[in-house]
């Protein structure tokens, strides 16, 4: 799902410019003057009939698209691909009533195919539309980005830019739909492949918020993409939020650590040989802990020694602890993690245990 900067020829807003392709044997072949922003139908008279239509895009460029029939119709009765330089490209969709939405990434910059072929028996109609995604900009610590999925079949990317091994939390907060449909997020490399996947949480007043952590694993370009489902749009803040830094001791003094920024978390490493017996105890202060606060020590490459958390706070249950035993001789990462986007100071203290 790479999205690479890239020019995309527009009819009107989120619509690519198309061009007709040569008709062959049993095709009838879709004019450029009929697609505009709105859907536009498509008539099969007998079965084995073809649309094909061109557009022209950049190298990575993000589409959704919806093909509908009607009452009397099925929309299993009908076969999509798209195509690149006679190559096809891979597409993900989804059937929901009567429509399939569909999502593909252009794989090179130049001319596209979509073709739609009747399979079943007898004639048949569909209409079809083609939606450019919403596309934003990132940077770590910098202004929230808005993406306004407002037509069915669109999705909403985001794209940053990350050091290896660089710890970032990527924010959203989601408004405009029901607490029954869902909104999906997925988080690639500068590869392409997949880092995190899943739901956004529903928290209150008909919205979703999630802060998803991931450490880069190379240096370059990821990108978030979030897809509503069940034909909604939405409107998406998203934000990219960096780490708090520090460093415990063993039997030293505490650590105070201070979560500014919704999303982020606080990572403390500290330095220890394998099997040391230690205890890291937290106390929220002024942090706030609507949903609980996650406790975790990963050793030295990354693999989780303990994880815990601090209940949602109730009375006055703002303390937590986590005991372990070193495995190997390295340097540890303490990780404090609020659960619900909370902000506010925290202290932190690591000893022997016993």
């Amino acid at each position: 799902m790479r999205i690479i900067a890239g020019l995309v020829a527009l009819v009107l807003v989120g619509v690519p410019a198309f061009a007709s392709s040569p008709a062959t044997a049993g095709d009838a072949v879709m004019s450029c003057a009929d697609v505009g922003a709105e859907p536009v139908k498509l008539t099969f008279p007998a079965a084995g009939v073809r649309q094909r239509v061109c557009f022209t895009a950049g190298a990575g460029q993000d589409f959704g698209f919806l093909l509908s029939v009607g009452d009397t119709d099925d929309v299993g009765g009908y076969r999509l691909e798209v195509r690149a330089a006679g190559a096809a490209v891979p597409v993900t969709t989804e059937i929901v009533d009567r429509t399939m939405i569909g999502h593909f990434v252009t794989p090179e910059a130049g001319a596209h195919t979509v073709e739609v072929a009747r399979i079943a028996d007898g004639p048949g109609a569909v209409t079809f539309q083609l939606l450019a995604s919403r596309t934003a900009a990132l940077t770590r610590n910098g202004p929230a980005a808005e993406l306004r999925i407002d037509r069915p079949g669109m999705r909403g990317i985001a794209e940053f830019d990350a050091a290896a091994g660089q710890r970032l939390s990527v924010v959203t907060w989601i408004r405009g739909i029901d607490f029954d449909n869902a909104v999906t997020f997925e988080i690639h490399g500068p590869d392409g492949g997949l880092l995190r996947e899943g739901p956004l949480y529903y928290a209150a007043d008909d919205q979703y918020d999630k802060g998803v952590d991931v450490t880069a694993t190379v240096s370059g370009r990821y990108t978030l993409a979030i897809d509503p489902s069940h034909l909604d749009t939405v409107s998406a803040t998203v934000n990219l939020v960096g780490g708090v830094a520090g460093s415990l001791t063993s039997g030293g003094p505490a650590t105070t650590v201070t979560i500014g920024r919704p999303g982020e978390n606080a990572y403390l490493t500290f330095p220890a040989e394998a099997g040391q017996h230690l205890n890291i105890a937290a106390a929220l202060g002024s942090l706030t802990n609507d949903a609980g606060v996650g406790l975790v020590v990963t050793a030295p490459d990354g693999t989780a020694v303990v994880v815990s958390w601090i209940p949602e706070s109730i009375g006055d249950n703002k303390h937590g602890s986590v005991g372990f035993i070193t495995p190997v001789t390295g340097t540890y990462t303490f990780t404090l993690d609020p659960h619900a986007l909370d902000t506010g100071t925290a202290t932190v203290i690591l000893k022997p245990a016993g």
